[in-house]
């Protein structure tokens, strides 16, 4: 068969590449990863035009996975959290009525369609979790290939430092507040730093100095405060904790989201053992040493889930384009174009 396209929407890119179906493990990419960033795309239309500019206007087989609250039926994303500009994403509705053959689904059932076939290729694994820490974060489960459950796991209530009726409370994308979503993804990140940074304000302190603000105004250096706030993102904060890890508010941000992390990893065996790993993505584990791996030695420390539930292995998604893959995945199963359980 044809190339199928895989389109991944994230609360940051959404991007777009190629996979060969005939491939050994019908996740090879083809050519190059196009991006863009959600924050430069105005309207369902220019997002469609954005993605058939890259697969053409003939007739294409296209996977698209995004996260958020997911008509696979109608072919639209009904809420999407994290989008920066708007929040009903139309655009395989809108590729559809251009005349392409469209499978759409969450970000979570694409990614875990991925991994479990490639848990089980090379390593064995039968029963696989993929969990994602990006702008967001949700989890999803897959038993011998097969997709047996997806989950909101992110909104959930979390017993964090904050009452509900706290000023600081952080909000979450969803509008409820202390959602656990808040406290492991790099939004959360960016909210917690900035109720922080807040708070040194009103003490005293300049926070024009803080090490977290400087690598912002490293960027922008024309900036004023309030545009530098504006403009931080997890990466300025993690940065800044790489140079200074006592400083604040990137010492008070990787405390707080490395407890909530470990926390993270006990809720989700705990909803769903047994399990042999589980699999872990997005933009947040970039910063593996300062985040995952604290959290990690926390929750194998125990005290998140009953004893003796077996503690599945934790790792790093080995594929590079685990949303184009996974949406390209689950494409093909739901499509029944090849096998799923092979």
């Amino acid at each position: 068969m044809d190339y199928v396209w895989g389109v991944d929407m994230g609360g940051t890119n959404v991007r777009v590449a190629k996979v060969d179906p005939t491939a050994d493990d019908a996740l090879s990419l083809v050519g190059e990863v196009v991006t863009k960033e959600m924050k430069d795309i105005n309207s369902n239309e220019e997002l469609a035009d954005f993605v058939e500019g890259i697969i053409g206007k003939k007739k294409a087989s296209v996977g698209i996975c995004s996260a958020g609250d997911v008509d696979e039926e109608n072919l639209v994303v009904r809420l999407s959290p994290n989008s920066p500009n708007f929040e009903r994403i139309e655009l395989g509705d809108l590729l559809r009525k251009a005349g392409h053959d469209v499978v759409l689904t969450n970000d979570m059932r694409a990614a875990v369609s991925a991994e479990a076939i490639n848990q089980d290729k090379k390593h064995g694994r039968k029963d696989v979790l993929v969990a994602t820490y990006s702008s967001g974060y949700n989890c999803a489960v897959a038993r011998e290939r097969t997709l047996v459950t997806t989950a909101e796991f992110g909104h959930q209530k979390y017993n964090a430092e904050f009452s509900d009726d706290d000023p600081y409370a952080p909000v979450c994308g969803c509008g409820n507040v202390n959602c656990l979503e808040i406290f492991v993804s790099g939004n959360g990140a960016v909210k917690l730093a900035k109720i922080r940074l807040k708070k040194m304000a009103e003490e005293g302190t300049d926070i024009r100095t803080t090490v977290t603000l400087q690598e912002v105004f490293a960027e922008t250096v024309t900036a004023g405060i309030e545009e530098a706030l504006d403009k931080m993102t997890a990466k300025h904060i993690y940065r800044a904790f790489t140079k200074d890890p006592l400083g604040e508010p990137q010492h008070y941000v990787a405390r707080v989201q490395r407890r909530a992390i470990a926390h993270s990893f006990g809720a989700m065996l705990s909803a769903y053992n047994p399990l042999d790993v589980m699999v872990l993505m997005g933009s947040q584990t970039k910063d593996w040493k300062n985040l995952f791996e604290p959290a990690m030695q926390r929750f194998n420390e125990g005290g998140f889930n009953l004893p003796s539930l077996k503690k599945p292995e934790i790792v790093k998604t080995e594929l590079p384009e685990i949303g184009i893959q996974g949406a390209v995945a689950y494409y093909l199963s739901a499509e029944r174009k090849i096998p799923y359980r092979q």
